[in-house]
């Protein structure tokens, strides 16, 4: 692929990709932010502590893998083959994380 082409993509993603993309990223069970770098990963936890301050602290319990996230739920056997929806709905904490970042409404 031309190197002009190759720019002019890595231009567009960086114009179209916003901190709330990398923090969906992030919080996708099949990405786990993987392929951010570290100053995406800053800009997405920056973005959750100025938008979402309440879900930061499971934002990065998300992130560590720690309860009430277990590692078991992170096995590629398990996020390869099932939907990030229904991995999503076995997890109240996050459902309810996700909520709050998408409304306004509590959830809990």
């Amino acid at each position: 692929m031309p190197i002009k082409v190759i720019k002019a993509v890595q231009s567009r993603m960086n114009t179209a990709l916003t901190p709330a993309h990398y923090l969906a990223n992030i919080l996708d069970p099949r990405h786990h932010g993987q392929s951010l770098t570290p100053k995406e990963v800053d800009q997405a936890m920056n973005f959750c502590s100025e938008h979402h301050p309440a879900a930061l602290p499971t934002v990065i319990q998300f992130r560590a893998k720690a309860a009430p996230f277990q590692a078991y739920m992170f096995m590629p056997e398990l996020v390869d083959n099932i939907t990030p929806l229904t991995w999503r709905q076995t997890t109240s904490t996050l459902s309810c994380l996700l909520l709050l970042i998408s409304s306004t409404q509590p959830c809990c």
